[in-house]
């Protein structure tokens, strides 16, 4: 039994159109999907929801596919056990299955969704860095009709999204690009089980001995994710070696503004940055020459 900080009427629905009339219809209504963040927070008297719509018997918003154009598409409903149970997953996008792979306990794993993770905007969530890295696609939807946002410009700041007042994310959309196939992810925790303080994801392609592709995001570390703009352009056309990535990661800190809390102070953070960048990039050219899978 789950107590809250105070009385909410809750709404259940099937249909998406439905959902979309309720959240316009009650004043203080709030989509309630995995309702990890949600329920935490209506607890300790965080969140001003007075009504909650429940999305859960949504199937249509459940969904692990590969389009036409190699573009990994998942439904916002998806688990992110489904997420680490699905091959497709596994192979097409490796750094989306590590963030699942080191996440969270088995309840969260099994409740939690990658929609509710996404509109949260937790600094700790272990998915805005691969969105970034990835250039992910957010599709809301409104009675006013579908939306997309582009992950660079998605999230405001912590806790905080672009997405207007009616909207509901119904997918999310990870385009092809180079070294998808073999990007990773590192994250630093405090505990097993505890958000991580830190995480970074990266991929990188080698030619002819010189890095040709990288990308590198870091969520965590600042109140919204960021891409790496500096540390792809230090790296990019260089020879590749383990001390040219280590050397690149220590650009990581540069210009970022970050934040302290009960998890960690600000110059941990930063200081942890370096380190997750290096790893997550060295995992990552591993894996372009098939060393780690």
């Amino acid at each position: 039994m789950v107590y809250l900080s105070k009385e909410v009427e809750y709404l259940s629905t099937n249909n998406i159109v439905e959902a979309l009339t309720l959240l316009s219809k009650y004043k203080g209504a709030v989509v309630l999907a995995g309702g990890q963040t949600l329920i935490q927070s209506m607890r300790i008297g965080h969140s001003n929801a007075e009504v909650l719509v429940d999305i859960n018997k949504i199937g249509e918003l459940s969904y692990i596919k590969m389009n036409d154009d190699n573009v990994l598409s998942v439904g916002s409903l998806t688990r992110h056990a489904e997420l680490e149970k699905s091959s497709l997953v596994r192979t097409e996008f490796p750094a989306l299955y590590d963030t699942i792979s080191m996440c969270c306990d088995p309840q969260v794993r099994n409740r939690g969704t990658i929609g509710g993770s996404v509109a949260s905007a937790l600094p700790s969530s272990n998915y805005s860095s691969v969105l970034l890295l990835a250039d992910a696609t957010i599709i809301a939807r409104s009675l006013k009709g579908v939306k997309t946002y582009a992950s660079r410009t998605f999230f405001k700041s912590a806790l905080t999204t672009v997405l207007s007042e009616g909207e509901i994310i119904t997918g999310i959309e990870f385009p092809d690009f180079e070294g998808r196939k073999s990007s990773a992810f590192a994250q630093q925790n405090i505990t097993a089980n505890s958000p991580p303080i830190a995480n970074a994801a990266a991929s990188i392609v080698v030619e002819s001995g010189k890095i040709s592709h990288v990308r590198v995001a870091l969520g965590g570390v600042t109140p919204s994710p960021v891409r790496l703009d500096n540390v792809e352009n230090d790296l990019l056309g260089k020879k590749i070696s383990e001390e040219q990535l280590r050397e690149a990661s220590k650009l990581t800190g540069q210009g970022l503004k970050s934040f302290s809390d009960a998890n960690a102070s600000k110059e941990y953070r930063l200081s942890m940055a370096n380190v997750l960048v290096f790893r997550a990039l060295r995992r990552a050219y591993d894996r372009f020459r098939g060393v780690d899978i």
